[in-house]
């Protein structure tokens, strides 16, 4: 699944080191986060 996001984010972050869309929520999962 890591792998996953990792490529997702780099598709559609503009700095995928620093996300803004696709963001980690610690214990739960990922919450992507619309324009």
């Amino acid at each position: 699944v890591d792998v996953q996001v990792t490529r997702l984010r780099r598709k559609i972050e503009p700095d995928p080191k620093l996300p803004r869309y696709l963001q980690t929520v610690r214990g739960e999962g990922y919450v992507l986060w619309p324009d």
